[in-house]
C-alpha cells in the first residue's frame, strides 16, 4: 500500500462547485477529500452528482459532521438534542456518500469549570451517536480539541473518558494546530491506539489552521514524520475565496516537500 494518503478539507474550497472541487483535488495529487456536511447542506450540494463525481475521480471521502453553533455537551437540552440530530444527519449524510468514516467535535463546557457534568452529558451523547453508528454503520472518528477555556476533550487521557465504553469501537482524529508543541502530537499517536487520521495545519500563537509553511511549528520536519505512521493526513483550512489562495499555498507546500 501506498504509506502516503494526503487528504484535503472541502473548506478550502467554500466556493467550488462540487466538480470543480473534485478536479482541483485531484489534478494537485490529492488522494481524497474530508466533506464538511456544513458546506454540503449550506451550499446545497447534490448526493447524486457527489457520487457521479465519486465513481469517475479515484478519491476517497470522509465527512466531518456538524460542528459549528453545536454542543453536544450543552447544558442546555435543546442545544444538546440538536446537536445530536445534525451528527446524525451528518453520519446519514456519510453513509449515503460511502465515506470511510465521520469526524465528530466531542463538545465543550457551557460554563468554563464545569467538567464533570459537562462529561456526563457529553458521555450520554455519545452513547446515542455510537447506538447509530453501530446501526447504520459508519465509524465514528472523535476529534481532539484545542486547549481554550471552554474545551475539556484536549489529550487522549479526556478522550478515553469522553467515549466511555465505546472506547473500543470510536477511533480518534488527532490535529496538529490543537497541540502546543511539535512533539506533543507524537506523545498522543504513542498513547491513543486507535487514531484513524491526523488533521495537518499550523497556528500562529493562539490562531489556529493557519497554511502549513506559516505558522509555529516546521511542517517541513514534522510532515516526513507524521507521513511515516500511515495515516491519512487531512489538510485543514478555511478559504471563501474565488482564487483558492490558501489552498494554493497549502498544495505548493506539500509538492515542495514531499506530501504531494
Amino acid at each position: 500500500m501506498d504509506m502516503k494518503q494526503i487528504f484535503v478539507s472541502s473548506t478550502l474550497l467554500w466556493n467550488a462547485g462540487l466538480e470543480e472541487m473534485f478536479q482541483r483535488v485531484y489534478d494537485n495529487g490529492f488522494d481524497g477529500i474530508e466533506l464538511w456536511a456544513q458546506q454540503f447542506f449550506a451550499r446545497g450540494y447534490d448526493t447524486q452528482e457527489y457520487l457521479r463525481l465519486q465513481a469517475l475521480y479515484p478519491l476517497r471521502t470522509c465527512v466531518h459532521s456538524c460542528s459549528w453553533d453545536l454542543n453536544l455537551a450543552s447544558m442546555n437540552q435543546g442545544i444538546r438534542e440538536m446537536s445530536i440530530k445534525q451528527v446524525e444527519a451528518s453520519m446519514r449524510l456519510a453513509a449515503e456518500l460511502e465515506a470511510m468514516e465521520l469526524t465528530v467535535h466531542p463538545g465543550h463546557m457551557t460554563l468554563p469549570g464545569r467538567r464533570e457534568e459537562s462529561m456526563k452529558l457529553l458521555q450520554d451523547s455519545l452513547e446515542q451517536i455510537g447506538r447509530l453508528s453501530d446501526r447504520i454503520g459508519v465509524d465514528v472518528s472523535l476529534e481532539i480539541m484545542e486547549k481554550i477555556p471552554k474545551e475539556f476533550v484536549t489529550d487522549a487521557q479526556s478522550m478515553e473518558e469522553a467515549a466511555g465504553s465505546r472506547k473500543k469501537q470510536f477511533f480518534y482524529t488527532l490535529d496538529i494546530a490543537h497541540c502546543d508543541s511539535e512533539e506533543e502530537p507524537f506523545h498522543i499517536l504513542d498513547q491513543l491506539k486507535r487514531i484513524s487520521k491526523i488533521h495537518i495545519s499550523n497556528r500562529k500563537g493562539k490562531c489556529y489552521h493557519t497554511p502549513l509553511g506559516n505558522g509555529d511549528f516546521s511542517f517541513k520536519e514534522m510532515l516526513p514524520q507524521l507521513l511515516a505512521y500511515g495515516l491519512p493526513l487531512v489538510t485543514e483550512g478555511y478559504d471563501d475565496s474565488r482564487d483558492f489562495h490558501i489552498f494554493t499555498e497549502n498544495t505548493a507546500f506539500l509538492k515542495t516537500n514531499g506530501g504531494l
